[in-house]
């Protein structure tokens, strides 16, 4: 699975979760499923084997919101993405990415 397998734009960011042992970063989603109905599921987006995960967002009221991605390099078989929110943007580096019902 690849980022433009899974349609990140209005997802809301609930929580993220670092897992050190293991490199895995969960983003908790509010995860648009049905657009045209307004239907909202939970849903994780892992990031699998990740480096260098920054958050450069502002003050802001409320969960941020994803906008969009740009893929901003492959290195050693990482992908860096920069994801847009309505609050700045996140940065990470990784090597596989899953979007998984919540546990």
């Amino acid at each position: 699975m690849t980022l433009d397998d899974i349609h990140i734009h209005d997802s809301v960011i609930l929580g993220v979760i670092e897992d050190t042992e293991t490199d895995v970063l969960t983003f908790e989603l509010s995860y648009p499923t049905d657009w045209d109905n307004d239907v909202y599921e939970r849903r994780n987006l892992k990031f699998i084997d990740v480096l260098n995960y920054r958050v450069c967002e502002g003050s802001f009221i409320g969960s941020p919101t994803m906008l969009s991605y740009s893929v901003e390099a492959l290195d050693s078989g990482h992908t860096r993405v920069k994801l847009e929110t309505n609050a700045g943007y996140r940065k990470l580096s990784f090597k596989e990415v899953k979007l998984c019902p919540a546990t």
